[in-house]
């Protein structure tokens, strides 16, 4: 016999719901009914994206994997006890989402990577078990990258007493730490719906997350009829700084009491940090010259499609935080609330994009966003929303809200090629546009830096984004370019002294993993492209020639490559935006931008990387010495080897065990003004000379390099890969 299973809620505070929910697939008529029976439809947890199980489809697109969207439903029962004030969150559902508590409608969002919440107190049968259901929409074409479909993050009902802090209202602020003395500010918005006044106590400590150690306390005495904003400020002892190699964090709890009882109780994650920019020496991180070692990362996670598991978003991180990457541009969507976590704990920088494009839809997805971005939301059943918002207002908010209290999130960007793949109507308006943007952000936080990816300036002083960008930096901003080349960023910097300029999308190499074969066009048999560093797209960069020209660069602050990990969609160079098997079927369905392939393995210009930003010792030789894979030019194989060793000496071992030194080569040390260092191979120039190169002649056997330092002394303990012919 079925049996329904119900989710029982008796404490206060964040629960999570992700549990015992039903789903369904398709457009099923009266679902958000109480009796409607669903014993038929399949039992999940969330995350859930119901795009991924679907097969691949000619009637999609390459841009998006293949891959459909559709209509789902997810049903859930759940009771509460002693209801009070109870609210719903969503982290993020992609993308149209329709709430129902009991059959009653109460409210929908449209952007798929916003939270939202809803207060459903009123809603809610206290005697009885409550039926959440929700309607989710994906209408494609919508989207330039796989977006998977369904409530793919997680769920939490925040349930209260009757005095509790309003969500998202609970921030933190310090002092100047470039000062001996530092004080703690914090606010928040204490609501009583108890209809009587209230006396009451708020405490605020602040301990080493690791240590435990208490460097402030503050305790007040209030107040409170009905509503009352808190703000005050005290002094605490100095902490230790937030940094990307030690990330430092501290427990900040508040605690609000009566003479027997405490009501609401919070904890937030906190971390101290202070940064500068200059227009000529770059970026500064705690005073110390810092260049931004980013990587671009869209949110789905390979085979497990959109779904969030926090497991697998802590195994990309680690990846590239051993690659020596200090900073992500989450693209082109505001990320998850495990992704910002881990990166506060494991010290990231973090450039949170709010919105890729803004009023009209890109690259022909008439279904995106746009549809959306400048309406109305017409009602205030959202919570912090009101009638006269536009969904961008409400959703740009929502996000800083959710994380204004996070240490690794240093900047916002407002958008990334804004008007690229559009029709260019009403192109004029973008500035006003960017204006509202950057006004509704200062509301919130006046603190971070802001940005937008723009890909127009990289070719000329485009009036419309030259305003754009002013505005920005008159605002406390970089100016991000998209593929900004030598020449071009050397005149911006010239013509605009004022302009803090980063290469916010950088390189776009493509790369398969393992294939070392090379043509004159770099595109080999069975859609796969080598893995040399030969291997770009038209707009991009090498890998090398990229690094090269930003770390030769002070006034540069630094790239964001595109990207740290292959991603589903968007299978340049054979990519399509137009329904249908293109290049022939079955056909690539994802991206090959990637450091890392979407399996978690590494290519080989991870450790080209590796050795530009590690502090590990690092020695890798491509290709693998093996006949078939190599490619053979004029009777000999290119070898490149990626270290950041002071020199090293190559040598083959023949299949009789005999050992030849194949020469030695070694890298000499440049330090710009800020104290930037990289080296290139002596006698050598240009972005090549960042890695050494031979050519030899093809024979059976292994080859292996020595690694040394300043001293001559062999490194034993470097990061390497010995290649070796099959017997």
């Amino acid at each position: 016999m079925y049996k329904e299973t119900t989710q029982y809620i008796d404490n206060k505070g964040l629960i999570k719901f992700d549990d015992n929910w039903k789903f369904t697939f398709g457009p099923i008529i009266g679902a958000e009914k109480p009796n409607f029976y669903h014993s038929s439809w399949q039992e999940i947890d969330l995350p859930h994206d119901f795009s991924i199980d679907q097969a691949y489809s000619k009637a999609g697109e390459a841009q998006s994997a293949y891959k459909l969207g559709g209509i789902g439903w997810y049903r859930k029962f759940f009771r509460i006890e002693d209801i009070k004030n109870t609210f719903i969150y969503f982290d993020g559902i992609y993308s149209d989402a329709y709430i129902y508590i009991n059959g009653e409608f109460i409210g929908d969002h449209h952007y798929g990577y916003t939270p939202f919440i809803i207060d459903i107190s009123s809603y809610l049968y206290e005697d009885r078990e409550n039926l959440l259901a929700i309607r989710v929409e994906n209408h494609i074409p919508n989207s330039r990258w796989y977006s998977g479909s369904g409530i793919y993050r997680s769920v939490y009902i925040l349930n209260y007493d009757d005095v509790f802090v309003e969500p998202f209202t609970f921030k933190v602020d310090n002092s100047d730490l470039r000062l001996d003395k530092v004080n703690l500010s914090y606010s928040f918005k204490l609501k009583n719906t108890t209809n009587r006044q209230m006396k009451l106590k708020t405490i605020v400590s602040i301990k080493d997350k690791t240590t435990k150690d208490l460097i402030g306390l503050d305790e007040k005495n209030i107040v409170i009829e009905e509503n009352l904003d808190i703000k005050e400020t005290f002094p605490i002892a100095y902490p230790k700084l937030w940094d990307v190699d030690d990330p430092s964090l501290y427990e900040i709890n508040l605690q609000i009491l009566t003479s027997d009882k405490c009501l609401y109780e919070k904890t937030i994650d906190y971390g101290f940090s202070y940064i500068d920019k200059d227009p000529d020496l770059g970026f500064f991180l705690n005073g110390k010259a810092t260049k931004l070692k980013a990587v671009c990362m869209h949110h789905d996670q390979g085979a497990l499609g959109a779904c969030d598991y926090k497991e697998s978003i802590y195994r990309q991180l680690s990846l590239l935080k051993k690659m020596g990457a200090n900073a992500i541009r989450i693209t082109h969507n505001p990320g998850s609330r495990n992704l910002i976590d881990l990166c506060n704990k494991m010290g990231f920088l973090v450039i949170e994009e709010i919105f890729d494009g803004w009023v009209l839809p890109k690259n022909n997805d008439y279904n995106d966003y746009s549809l959306y971005f400048d309406k109305k939301i017409s009602d205030d059943t959202l919570y912090m929303s009101h009638k006269y918002m536009t969904w961008a207002e409400y959703d740009l908010k929502m996000t800083i809200h959710r994380d204004y209290n996070d240490p690794s999130i240093f900047m916002y960007s407002l958008g990334n090629e804004i008007l690229g793949g559009t029709s260019w109507i009403g192109a004029s308006d973008y500035p006003r546009i960017g204006d509202f943007l950057i006004k509704s952000l200062r509301e919130i936080d006046q603190k971070r830096l802001i940005t937008i990816g723009d890909n127009v300036l990289r070719d000329w002083d485009n009036p419309i984004f030259v305003k754009i960008e002013d505005n920005i930096t008159a605002n406390n901003g970089l100016v991000g370019i998209n593929y900004g080349e030598d020449d071009r960023l050397d005149q911006m910097h010239e013509d605009h002294k004022d302009w803090s300029l980063w290469v916010s999308e950088s390189s776009s190499a493509i790369n398969s993993r393992s294939v070392y074969d090379i043509s004159e066009n770099n595109e080999t048999k069975g859609f796969e492209l080598t893995s040399y560093d030969e291997s770009k797209v038209g707009w991009g960069s090498l890998s090398s020639e990229a690094r090269y020209r930003v770390i030769s660069r002070d006034f540069v602050i630094g790239e964001a490559i595109w990207t740290g990990f292959d991603y589903l969609g968007e299978p340049t160079p054979w990519n399509g935006m137009i329904r249908g098997d293109i290049f022939g079927w079955p056909a690539p369905k994802s991206s090959y931008f990637g450091i890392i392939d979407t399996a978690g393995i590494p290519k080989d210009r991870y450790y080209f990387y590796m050795s530009q930003w590690s502090k590990e010792n690092v020695l890798h030789i491509l290709p693998s010495w093996n006949k078939d894979q190599v490619k053979i030019i004029d009777g000999k194989v290119r070898v490149d080897i990626y270290s950041n060793a002071k020199s090293l000496e190559l040598f083959f071992k023949n299949e009789n065990g005999e050992e030849e030194s194949l020469g030695s080569k070694t890298f000499e040390k440049h330090t710009t003004k800020a104290g930037h260092s990289y080296q290139t191979v002596v006698g050598e120039r240009g972005h090549k000379s960042l890695y050494m190169t031979w050519y030899l002649p093809y024979e059976d056997g292994t080859i292996f390099a020595k690694a040394y330092d300043e001293n001559g002394k062999i490194i034993e303990d470097t990061i390497c890969l010995l290649y070796t012919s099959p017997s």
